[in-house]
């Protein structure tokens, strides 16, 4: 490991009027950087435990590691130098499919552990080009393309990506002129049970689709995300349960706009509010993940002009790190996130609650 920057970062909640202690809690965070073996672009990221993590990226790039960091493993697909794998969801240490942006469009699977590699799906429409998949457990998942024909081009597994099928015309959900999905870091597309399926877009129009019976049916929401140009929109979107969920996004062109780049949802997706300007990230994000420490909630956002958090659901964000990352994503234990990000640039964020009672007065 080359570094570890340690910060404290506090978040203040308010005494009542009943003269009980103020409680000050807060999360100290330590951030590692990791020693990988690659310099490629490093946007799909997948972590299994705090122990097993695997990323993906440019130049058919795939690595990993099996003990928290301490040494990572080339595992790239021989033959896909020309590959961009943006997204990666891996199931164990042995087990992970990876998807390709552009053309080809590819999904490959390994189950040796990235010692081999097994195409499972390919096209070569004029026009596709993947942006993000996810899994809602070990079986069925989901991913999707920009538009073709006007409409979003999908294809769903429930065989953990042995094979995919992709979805009929008519459960293909319509988008406007100039309306895209963004390959930044495999989280423009989030699930989860039983069926719920959101889609965050950009370009000229910056939309949520929401499914909640696996796609088969849609609702779209209007959302007031920066949005108009083809760099504007959401990059990244993460719900804490089937109705309260974050979105970022913002100009990657501008990665410093402070701009409607944050909003919240308490309905499931069918209405969006933007965040205050206190808290709206601080600039582009392409990457978003919710996780805890111990009791305290957290929400962790990321972009090439830094990194940001928040203790409050989204409600308020501070920048805690200028380092830029594209993708970031929680241990399912809590306490532990990782991020990926250019010239194969990995870090480790170790998250630990704190908490400090003041005396009465």
């Amino acid at each position: 490991m080359k570094y570890c920057l340690f910060v404290i970062l506090s978040f203040l909640i308010a005494c009542t009027g009943n003269n009980k202690p103020e409680e000050n809690k807060g999360v100290s965070l330590e951030l590692h950087l990791q020693e990988t073996p690659t310099t490629a672009s490093l946007r799909g990221l997948s972590v299994v435990t705090t122990s097993v993590v695997w990323a993906s990226g440019s130049g058919g790039t795939v690595i990993r590691t099996v003990d928290g960091g301490t040494s990572w493993q080339d595992c790239s697909v021989p033959g896909a130098d020309s590959l961009d794998f943006r997204d990666i969801e891996a199931f164990n240490e042995n087990v992970a499919v990876i998807l390709s942006a552009g053309l080809p469009a590819r999904v490959y699977k390994t189950e040796d552990g990235g010692k081999s590699w097994v195409l499972r799906y390919e096209n070569t429409t004029q026009g596709v080009f993947f942006d993000a998949m996810d899994f809602w457990d070990n079986q069925e998942g989901v991913a999707f393309s920009d538009p073709v024909d006007g409409k979003l081009l999908m294809i769903r597994t429930q065989d953990q990506g042995n094979t995919w099928e992709e979805f009929t015309e008519t459960e293909r959900p319509e988008t406007k002129e100039g309306e895209a999905g963004f390959a930044a870091s495999g989280t423009c597309l989030t699930v989860l049970p039983p069926g719920h399926i959101w889609i965050g877009t950009g370009g000229k129009a910056s939309r949520v689709f929401h499914s909640v019976d696996k796609g088969k049916s849609w609702e779209v929401a209007n959302t007031p995300m920066l949005q108009g140009e083809a760099s504007t929109g959401i990059f990244s979107l993460a719900f804490w349960n089937d109705k309260e969920g974050l979105a970022v996004g913002g100009n990657y062109l501008q990665d410093t706009l402070q701009k409607a780049n944050a909003m919240h949802t308490t309905d499931g997706g069918k209405t969006w509010s933007l965040l205050s300007l206190e808290g709206t990230t601080a600039g582009y994000r392409s990457g978003l993940a919710l996780g805890k420490t111990g009791g305290q909630k957290v929400a962790l956002a990321v972009g090439t002009s830094g990194m940001d958090y928040s203790l409050d659901q989204g409600n308020s964000w501070q920048n805690f790190s200028k380092e830029g990352q594209h993708a970031v994503a929680f241990a399912p234990e809590g306490g532990v996130a990782w991020t990926s990000g250019a010239d194969g640039k990995v870090m480790q964020l170790l998250i630990k609650e704190k908490s400090e009672k003041k005396p009465a007065l």
